[in-house]
């Protein structure tokens, strides 16, 4: 449970410019009038400031649960609190802060917080326990892009308003969209690798490769991964921190794609004939590309003419440079230059499905592992490799849990050696990266949904793989 005043700080470019306090709806008694009296006269009042004209208040769901009645008549100065959202659309009431309000040290933290995210502008909501004191503080929210302006900031209830508009329009105006300017494409094309087994997906190889680099990692959800302490990139449902929120809007939106591609000159249709060609791109390095023919991926990165991986590379530059991407070209030969052959863009997308890359094709390339070099600046840190004992107890025999584990282990690029135990427990012998371990060794505290885990126990393993301990090598990249 939080408890205290919502606040919300709102940054431009990463300099703070206002906050407000969000406050329930409310009423404060006068000592004559109703509760219901107090409600029409500041609905009245309400309907004459243009963010609230439209969200009259109406529920009271605070005032039935404290056993109050419509028709009571509170106090003179009393507070009543009427409901429980802070949003104006359901009677909530916002208040001006000035600067001197708020804490440099919250500010700092909200500033923070507003910097890890590829935007301009960015409102970063806060709980403080004691507006008198704020040592202690929850943050809740983080809206990027462009959070509420009109009710917050121009048109509060009470306080001083700050015309947030005309700094965004400033902003803008001296912050000149990113120029389509690119370099030359480069070919790189990531290393070969065996195909990725069916079981595992795109997040697992990430995350194998966290382990085998004995980076930190937190897999918040099955799509999303944090590398790093502090996280030095996000990946989540496809997307990484490295793409720019321009970059998903300006996909979105055909007119002013459009005109991107007008300036890289790279506006082209693709022809109704020739030859569809996939190139996989991080920054202007295009990783990978294939061509499909009779059900089949056929890999012809390493045959691509520059001329076409510097469309590749425009494309990425017209995109806002998002952290990689894929380019469909139509063409007739991919080894000559389009300048001799008609050519066009079919599909450009920030989102692909990069197990296309992994299956179904006949030189796999581990273009994950190239798109971690080009991301992040966290530099390799294995160690020598480990092996460690756990010995797992509880209710788990029966329920999949070996299963479960040998999974995990493939995950974490760990070498597992597991077998089930005859007074009911499960012991593993886990071999590679120490923080790989460690990571894994959280997951087996908790175990598949089935399982109840009651204690791991962890000792350092020296000696040889016991006898009849089935061994599950994980499958790495050549």
């Amino acid at each position: 449970m939080i408890q205290g005043e919502e606040i919300r700080v709102y940054f431009i470019g990463g300099e703070y410019v206002a906050a407000t306090a969000r406050v329930s709806a409310f009423v404060i008694g006068d000592g004559q009038q109703t509760i219901d009296e107090l409600i029409q006269a500041k609905n009245i009042e309400r309907a004459y400031n243009p963010a609230t004209a439209k969200a009259l208040i109406q529920e009271t769901p605070a005032l039935v649960r404290h056993g109050r009645s419509r028709h009571d008549i509170p106090a003179s100065g009393e507070w009543v609190t009427l409901g429980d959202s802070h949003m104006a659309n359901q009677g909530a009431e916002y208040i001006a802060l000035s600067p001197g309000q708020l804490s440099p040290a919250l500010i700092d933290a909200c500033r923070q917080a507003a910097n890890l995210f590829p935007s301009a502008v960015c409102g970063v909501d806060v709980f403080v326990e004691d507006m008198t004191d704020q040592q202690r503080f929850w943050m809740t929210e983080i809206n990027a892009s462009t959070p509420a302006i009109s009710a917050q900031f121009h048109f509060p209830r009470y306080g001083v308003p700050t015309e947030v508009a005309s700094r965004l329009i400033e902003h803008a105006f001296h912050h000149q969209a990113m120029p389509v300017n690119p370099e030359p494409g480069c070919l790189t094309p990531a290393p070969r690798c065996v195909p990725l087994s069916d079981t595992l997906t795109i997040e697992d190889r990430l995350q194998q490769l966290a382990g085998e680099r004995n980076w930190p990692f937190h897999r918040l959800k099955p799509d999303t991964l944090l590398l790093g302490d502090p996280a030095a990139l996000i990946w989540t449902q496809g997307l990484t921190s490295r793409t720019p929120l321009e970059s998903r809007q300006v996909q979105r939106d055909s007119a002013w794609l459009g005109e991107r591609l007008k300036h890289a000159d790279i506006a082209r249709k693709a022809p109704k004939k020739g030859q569809e060609v996939t190139l996989l791109l991080g920054n202007q390095h295009v990783l990978a590309a294939y061509v499909e023919h009779a059900s089949q991926r056929i890999d012809v990165t390493e045959h691509l003419h520059q001329g076409i991986v510097d469309i590749g590379a425009r494309a990425m530059h017209a995109l806002y440079r998002p952290g990689h991407a894929t380019v469909v070209l139509v063409v007739r030969d991919v080894r000559q230059s389009p300048e001799t052959q008609a050519w066009g863009i079919k599909s450009l997308e920030i989102q692909p499905d990069l197990s296309r890359f992994y299956r179904g094709i006949d030189q796999p390339r581990d273009v994950m592992a190239a798109l971690l070099d080009i991301w992040t600046p966290l530099p390799a840190q294995t160690l020598t490799p480990e092996s460690r004992w756990l010995h797992i107890t509880g209710h788990v025999q029966g329920v999949g849990y070996r299963q479960w584990l040998a999974q995990q282990a493939t995950c974490h690029a760990l070498k597992a050696h597991i077998r089930n135990l005859p007074d009911g427990g499960v012991d593993a012998v886990v071999h590679g990266q120490p923080e790989a371990i460690d990571h894994l060794v959280t997951q087996c505290r908790q175990g598949p949904e089935s399982a109840r885990v009651a204690d791991v126990q962890v000792d350092a393993w020296d000696g040889d793989v016991p006898q009849g301990i089935k061994i599950l090598d994980t499958p790495v990249t050549a």
